[in-house]
């Protein structure tokens, strides 16, 4: 479906240096791909997406127009939000058992995976949507898959793997530009020049009959690409000139970066043609356009261009100054993409850990009984891959000891962090293991609510994000006093509250459905609210949603959350009951305070 419009070129400033055009615009051919799913929106239509999605009660429905809203995040550069609605579709499409739905959304988290940078992921998820469609036998959007996972081992410097993938998205989808125009590209990375024009122009055709304008205009770049490095300005200009005409169409996307693609090749025309003087205040325009933008890795190659080219007619003040600004920014990105690497080793874990707390300990709450029973087995089997990291963990920092070498400074931190999730774990199974094998609760100690709270709302928070539902919490600044159990009960506590308020509103018929926590503190006790707007909840309902062999009327899905809850209050003594304020409907829970 779609590959990052943006190309990298930290790998290896030398090579900047000697392209003599623009290769970054082969990436931009992407986006001309998202007209498959959905056309150019304005903010218009994406309200009204919005709206429908918070008027849908139809689960096949919600996941189309959470692809929609993702589509459309990813087109204004949203990533990191886009992300969050793939990844609630994908999770609609795994509880419908719609492989379709599951395909869409798989290949749509790559792609913001791939803009954020984080490759191992991106292509973990195109691969699972490329299995998924060849399921279906959806041939073409199985070649949209290789296709990006080409753009993934370009950006990787695995050319040979990348010719396999793009060959692959031929073979299945003859008739995809993207596909030929990729070929084209790595045809003229080999040297084969002829060939590579030969696959641009047959990219060119295809885009006319699909429609595809802006696939075109990126064909004609490239192009002109190639009739730079053959020496031909002339040929090159001509190109430029068709891609400049169809670039004054409206609704064309991403015009800031085409445009500066176009204005790097042009700086090469005019520098091949004798006019550096020209080709300079060309590179100087963009420049400014990608600083406007925001586009690294274009300003990183106009810096390249301007050093070299100032160079070339002997102004080595300008050349010096493009160069530390080359230098600059390369080292910038460097930097934050070796911390990023770095990061998503402490991000895995915690997703990680989020899951097991999650799967098997909250959202799960059916099934604790039968845990109690294989707790033993699955504490014994967590801890010896915990061993293992501890261990590995432990020897890299006393290796770094040893040997004095120096690292960037979050290598270490993220080493301690690592340490310290290990120990949070370790302390997590114990509590399992004292609670079920010996009947005994877990050790108390002093917790923070709010802590708590933020906690049990992270686990939940995709289920909220599928279900439509808007969350109420603001927590306050105000410094609470400490509240005196083990902080596992506690987290159990409220996360089965939330659980049942969110099964209630996913029943409901509400439009606007809203989940809310509030708390206040009093003298020796917090008060803690937890309330919904889909049904009322009256005292007279709750020694029947404390049974979990009688479902209640509201939400039978909660199943034992309840009966959880009142063992659990029952155990510290807290005060447990129902909560009505106009339209809400909830519980109300006095905790006991240390002070």
């Amino acid at each position: 479906m779609f590959i990052t419009d943006k190309r990298s070129f930290i790998d290896s400033p030398k090579r900047i240096n000697n392209d003599s055009a623009c290769l970054a615009c082969i990436f931009l051919w992407t986006k001309s791909a998202l007209d498959t799913i959905i056309p150019n929106m304005d903010t218009k239509r994406l309200d009204e997406i919005k709206e429908k999605l918070k008027e849908s009660l139809e689960p096949q429905l919600r996941a189309s127009l959470l692809l929609e809203i993702a589509a459309e995040a990813w087109k204004t550069s949203s990533y990191t939000e886009g992300k969050t609605f793939a990844e609630a579709a994908l999770e609609l499409g795994v509880n419908l058992a719609d492989e379709s739905i599951q395909a869409r959304a798989s290949h749509l988290i790559g792609t913001f995976y791939a803009y954020l940078d984080d490759y191992d992921a991106a292509l973990d998820y195109y691969l699972r949507a490329q299995v998924l469609n060849h399921r279906i036998a959806n041939a073409i959007w199985e070649a949209e898959c290789f296709n990006s996972m080409g753009d993934i081992f370009i950006r990787l410097g695995n050319l040979p793997k990348a010719k396999d993938c793009f060959e692959e998205a031929y073979r299945l989808h003859p008739d995809y530009e993207r596909s030929i125009n990729n070929l084209g590209y790595l045809r003229m990375m080999e040297g084969k020049l002829d060939e590579a024009i030969g696959f641009y122009r047959k990219a060119i055709e295809v885009a006319k009959t699909n429609k595809h304008t802006r696939s075109i205009i990126i064909s004609h770049i490239n192009i002109s690409d190639v009739f730079c490095k053959k020496g031909k300005p002339n040929e090159a200009r001509l190109e430029l000139q068709e891609a400049e005409k169809l670039l004054q169409e409206p609704n064309i996307e991403t015009p800031m970066e085409l445009n500066c693609a176009m204005k790097q090749n042009l700086a090469m025309v005019h520098d091949l043609q004798n006019d550096t003087q020209g080709a300079l205040a060309i590179l100087h325009e963009a420049r400014e356009m990608a600083e406007q933008a925001n586009l690294q890795d274009y300003l990183l190659k106009t810096e390249a261009l301007l050093a070299e080219l100032n160079a070339k007619v002997q102004n080595w003040e300008a050349a010096y100054r493009a160069q530390l600004a080359h230098s600059k920014l390369y080292r910038q990105i460097v930097s934050t993409r070796v911390v990023q690497k770095a990061n998503s080793i402490q991000s895995f874990y915690a997703r990680e850990n989020r899951f097991l707390i999650s799967m098997n300990l909250t959202e799960r709450s059916s099934r604790l009984a039968t845990l109690g029973i294989l707790s033993s087995g699955i504490t014994h089997e967590l801890n010896q891959p915990l061993s293992a990291i501890r261990i590995s963990a432990e020897s890299i920092l006393y290796w770094l000891k040893r040997e004095e070498v120096t690292l960037p400074m979050n290598f270490n931190q993220e080493l301690s962090h690592i340490m310290q999730g290990v120990g949070r774990i370790e302390s997590f199974l114990r509590q399992i293991r004292q609670f079920w094998n010996s009947g005994k609760a877990a050790e108390t100690e002093a917790c923070d609510l709010k802590d708590i709270i933020e906690q049990s709302l992270g686990m939940l928070s995709r289920r909220v994000f599928a279900a439509g539902v808007a969350l109420d919490f603001e927590p306050g600044e105000d410094e609470l006093p400490a509240l005196i159990l083990a902080p596992v009960h506690l987290q159990q506590i409220i996360i089965n509250l939330l659980a049942f308020c969110l099964g209630v509103l996913e029943e409901s018929m509400q439009k606007k459905k809203i989940l809310r926590l509030n708390y206040h503190h009093t003298e020796g006790s917090i008060c803690l609210v937890v309330e919904q707007n889909g049904a009322k909840i009256t005292k007279d309902m709750m020694n029947q949603l404390y049974n979990p062999l009688s479902p209640d009327t509201l939400n039978a899905a909660s199943e034992m959350g309840m009966a959880i809850v009142k063992y659990l209050c029952d155990h510290y003594g807290i005060r447990i009951g129902t909560h009505n304020a106009g339209e809400f409907w909830g519980f109300r829970l006095h905790l006991r305070t240390q002070s």
